[in-house]
């Protein structure tokens, strides 16, 4: 019988990170995050899973404060948005084009070396499940963006980087900010990125969950 062995080390790893990370409401601007480590969250946004791999959603980086300054109003003046190293606001497609699934397709071949009718047959799979899902495709691009924030907030505890996840923003504004064509992509989420300020009181406060047997059903 196969038995994964799990080292005492990554348990404790993983269990800080779990307790460690919270929702920061403020950060201390004089902390800035280092190159290397903003490289590995990068990394980390860039090999998060998605849907066939398709990344239907891009990503802007704010590092500059006066983005972060123009971009406050549009976010409810909230704290974390002054405060925070970076901003990772995700934006994700409204629809997704065959053009845009041919290229991704395209992609795939070269790199796994997929034979010319392992990669049409391919294609046209993939082609025909994003027409089946019709108006339905932009709820579905902006789940695939979501599953990139989740990836980014643990791989950012495991640095000890703090985090908070934010969907109090005006999606329109905070697009004409970026310069991004509303019409094409919407602004879903934004993960804040730094590290806690000692004035930041949340930091103190009991993290409060349901019960696991009230989650998590086991059959």
């Amino acid at each position: 019988m196969y038995k994964h062995v799990i080292t005492m080390n990554t348990i404790e790893q993983l269990s800080k990170a779990f307790d460690w990370r919270y929702a920061t409401k403020k950060f201390d601007a004089t902390k800035k995050i280092s190159a290397e480590t903003l490289t590995l969250l990068k990394d980390a946004m860039r090999k998060a899973p998605s849907s066939f791999g398709l990344q239907p959603y891009e990503v802007y980086l704010v590092e500059s404060d006066e983005v972060k300054e123009k971009l406050s109003p549009a976010c409810m003046n909230q704290p974390q948005i002054t405060t925070a190293s970076h901003l990772a606001i995700f934006v994700a497609k409204n629809e997704v084009s065959e053009d845009y699934v041919e290229k991704f397709t395209t992609l795939v071949r070269d790199e796994r070396n997929f034979t010319e009718e392992s990669w049409k047959n391919f294609d046209a799979f993939l082609k025909g499940v994003i027409a089946s899902k019709g108006e339905t495709v932009a709820g579905w691009t902006q789940r695939q963006a979501y599953i990139s924030a989740g990836f980014l907030l643990l791989s950012a505890a495991g640095l000890e980087i703090d985090s908070c996840p934010m969907e109090g923003f005006n999606p329109e504004a905070v697009a004409e900010v970026l310069g991004v064509n509303f019409n094409e992509y919407t602004p879903v989420v934004m993960v804040a990125l730094g590290h806690r300020s000692e004035e930041d009181a949340t930091q103190h406060m009991p993290k409060v969950r349901v019960t696991e047997e009230k989650l998590i059903h086991t059959l």
